[in-house]
């Protein structure tokens, strides 16, 4: 990174001292800014965030039954640290700086990564382009929206940006050692382990590994990353996989089961099919509808982003470039060096690959933070490409400062630091209970305030159907009928759930309803005592 401009006090040190304090600032940097923000109170959070880890560290996991949703049968791995730093009452703001680590983390590979890319232009320019590629991928409306949140998105973006890293390091250093390829995919088979949705990455970077000079070392790469992807998520989900296949019948529940074949469940794949396109002139304008895009139409809440649109309209502008001076036969000034060039084109396919399999499978704009990084990186070089030598620097700064200030993230769910980072208030519950979650509403984080000896039971939600006769619903139903104790209903105040209640044989007692507050609520919550119908 020759190119990058340091402080005057850093700029002797050897390289991996540098990397060092660079490392550090980057840490520190991501955990204050999460610190300055508000509170995480998203609705993950509140449905099952703090409630799997609890449950799988306190032996509830085949106890409980989906108090969660269907989120209750995630991998609990990542949420470990922040449910041990609620469970030790950490102050809400230390919290929030160490759920920011992973944001400095990510920050100071995609640092590298532009370095690698853009060190060899001479300044002023290369300098701008390694900064603006930075700015421009550390603000994106993903990133700004779950900084120092449980929704784990940068935990995952690290792993990632550091593989991609790994692999782009090799190319441009001009070396071939199958060692860091194979680093890079168990980094990228760990993030998928954690969070499965990362595999539309590691599918990106295989994809940009066969794209070589000379195809049979592009097939042995891919082959190697392939493997090392696999035995990544052997080790960060294998056991959890085990778990499930032990309690459902299948390793990856509820997930793809029309292929396990659970009998907890009709034999179906489960599809979120809510968001993206539907027709075909939707995929083809799909990138520049991700600028301010109506309202569940690729994600909950409203944002404004400039940095995918900018990639596809550079891209169009930068073809049209090419093909124009082709025609004209007119010598092309290229911007960067063979090498530099080459990086920005794996950067390219693997962010291409990966953007169409997310826009297959999810269309879920928050699953993007990974490309979102590395958008900075395509629109500095492909601005680069596009603007004449001498206006190079000024299109940099324009065009940076554009994206950048037109950005609006959306609004996740946060509120007012208190004194500690959950705060519920709960009626009493008698020893021996049972309580059942009757609704949709996100509400499994208050169960870690109940009794120890509680057992709690969803019985209407987006797993358990109280009017279906699947194998989930029987286990519900069963627990209900044989648990010997008091019986407590827990449901959101906007819902009125006596038929839920009845079709278990229970009804509720409405003298007995009180509220229960908690800080990180969506909805106005009660807890109220039921008993059977004819008792």
């Amino acid at each position: 990174m020759a190119a990058v401009a340091l402080p005057r006090f850093l700029s002797p040190l050897p390289a991996r001292a540098r990397d060092a304090w660079l490392f550090a600032a980057c840490l520190v940097g991501g955990g204050i800014a999460a610190a300055l923000l508000r509170q995480d109170a998203n609705w993950d959070l509140a449905n099952y965030h703090l409630y799997n880890p609890w449950a799988w560290l306190t032996g509830r996991l085949g106890r409980d039954l989906a108090p969660a949703q269907l989120q209750s049968y995630y991998n609990p791995l990542l949420d470990v640290p922040v449910y041990a730093m609620v469970a030790a009452h950490w102050p809400p703001r230390a919290i929030a700086f160490v759920m920011g680590l992973p944001a400095g983390m990510a920050a100071f590979f995609l640092v590298k990564l532009a370095g690698l890319v853009f060190s060899r232009i001479a300044p002023p320019v290369g300098a701008a382009a390694v900064v603006a590629a930075t700015a421009i991928g550390l603000t994106g409306a993903n990133g700004r929206s779950m900084l120092g949140t449980t929704i784990n998105e940068w935990q995952i973006a690290a792993l990632l940006m550091a593989a991609l890293w790994l692999v782009v390091a090799e190319r441009v250093a001009g070396r071939d050692r199958p060692a860091l390829i194979a680093a890079a995919g168990f980094l990228a088979g760990m993030a998928c382990g954690l969070k499965l949705t990362a595999a539309t990455y590691a599918v990106g970077i295989a994809a940009a590994l066969l794209v070589r000079r000379r195809p049979g070392l592009g097939v042995r790469d891919s082959l190697v990353f392939g493997i090392a992807v696999l035995s990544g998520i052997a080790l960060s989900l294998g056991p959890w996989m085990a778990h499930l296949y032990a309690d459902t019948g299948s390793p990856l529940f509820p997930y793809f089961n029309g292929i396990f074949r659970s009998p907890l469940l009709p034999p179906e794949s489960f599809v979120d099919a809510r968001f993206g396109p539907r027709t075909a002139a939707q995929w083809i304008s799909l990138p520049f509808a991700l600028w301010h895009p109506p309202q569940a139409y690729v994600a909950e809440s409203i944002y404004r982003d400039a940095r995918f649109p900018m990639v596809a309209a550079l891209a169009l502008a930068a073809l049209a470039a090419s093909l124009l001076a082709r025609r004209r036969r007119r010598s092309w000034n290229p911007a960067l060096d063979d090498r530099s060039a080459d990086a920005v084109r794996f950067i390219g396919v693997f962010f291409v690959v990966a953007f169409v399999i997310w826009a297959k499978l999810y269309s879920i704009y928050r699953y993007l933070l990974a490309a979102e990084l590395v958008s900075g990186i395509l629109i500095v070089a492909l601005v680069m490409v596009v603007a004449p030598p001498r206006a190079r620097l000024a299109a940099l700064l324009a065009v940076a400062i554009l994206v950048v200030a037109s950005t609006k993230p959306a609004n996740l769910g946060r509120v007012k630091h208190g004194k500690d980072f959950l705060d519920v208030a709960l009626p009493p519950v008698a020893p021996g209970a049972l309580v059942v979650l009757t609704d949709d509403a996100p509400m499994a984080h208050v169960l870690l305030r109940l009794p120890a000896d509680a057992r709690h039971v969803g019985l209407d939600n987006n797993i358990v159907r109280a009017g279906e006769a699947s194998g989930i619903r029987q286990r519900a139903a069963a627990i209900v009928a044989g648990h010997p104790g008091p019986i407590y209903e827990l449901a959101s105040t906007n819902a009125a759930k006596e038929r839920t209640l009845a079709a278990y044989g229970l009804a509720r007692r409405d003298d007995t309803c009180a509220p229960v507050r908690s800080n990180i609520g969506w909805d106005p919550m009660r807890l109220c005592r039921v008993d059977r119908i004819g008792h």
